[in-house]
């Protein structure tokens, strides 16, 4: 999905409604504009390349994911940009950005029905375009364990160990929020006191539970540790886990959780 927001006050909103209209619809590509923004999306590319943590994350995603196409990064790959042509975005815009491929939300103290025909006088004589359904493949069960490494400049190595979960309409979704908060999220989280505090293995841990509704996700332990302590700390990591898996969780340790 792609979303184009305007924040602005009540009186505004039909103006806004103007403007996305407008932009939904009347979008003149320029080639001088088409060669700038290439330039720049190409810049973010490179970047992306030398950025650790967006390096990380591509890895894990493409580790998740062997057949959704979630495996691969927003931002797209070099050799596809390159064969990209204004063409193609002109040929993209007239396909996909159709009435009947669009969800307009207005939010706010506007008067609903104004907001309405504003709408659908905007898109007056705007036909429909052709139906476009895309499939999403589901993604297989993972039955062994999988494994990713990437050799980058710096002094710490970065881990991420992650199990595949559920999607966000799954009643799992509220445990594993819970599991996040009590193993690595805040300064009185247990892994966030044991391993960085206490034990120093790590310079920093942190945990998080992403559940999307369009493919099943994924609970990820994130940590950073210096080259002598990343094994040690990856076991540890995995420690905890089990843990949590094995013995209950302490009535006062799960309501200071639900709290937070």
């Amino acid at each position: 999905m792609t979303g184009y927001y305007i924040d602005c006050s009540a009186r505004h909103a039909i103006a806004a409604i103007d403007l996305v209209a407008d932009s939904m619809q009347n979008i003149k590509f320029e080639p001088s504009e088409f060669q700038r923004e290439l330039s720049v999306v190409r810049q973010e590319l490179a970047d992306g390349m030398v950025s650790r943590q967006r390096v990380q994350w591509k890895l894990l995603k493409q580790t998740l994911y062997l057949l959704h196409p979630v495996r691969h990064p927003i931002i797209g790959y070099l050799d596809v940009l390159d064969r990209t042509t204004n063409q193609t975005i002109i040929d993209f815009y007239r396909e996909r950005y159709v009435p009947n491929n669009q969800v307009f939300v207005v939010v706010g103290d506007v008067v609903t029905q104004d907001v309405l025909d504003e709408v659908a006088r905007q898109w007056v004589g705007t036909g429909r375009g052709r139906e476009t359904f895309v499939p999403l493949p589901d993604e297989p069960e993972q039955l062994t364990p999988r494994e990713a490494f990437q050799e980058m400049d710096g002094s710490t190595y970065d881990i991420v160990v992650a199990w595949p979960t559920v999607k966000l309409s799954h009643p799992d979704l509220y445990a594993l929020d819970v599991a996040a908060y009590i193993l690595a999220e805040g300064e009185s989280s247990r892994m966030v006191r044991r391993l960085k505090y206490e034990r120093q293995l790590v310079l920093s841990v942190s945990s998080g539970s992403f559940t999307p509704g369009f493919v099943k996700g994924y609970f990820a332990i994130m940590a950073s540790a210096q080259p002598e302590h990343w094994q040690e700390a990856s076991e540890e990591i995995l420690s905890d886990v089990y843990r949590l898996r094995d013995a209950l969780v302490s009535p006062a340790e799960l309501a200071t959780t639900v709290r937070r």
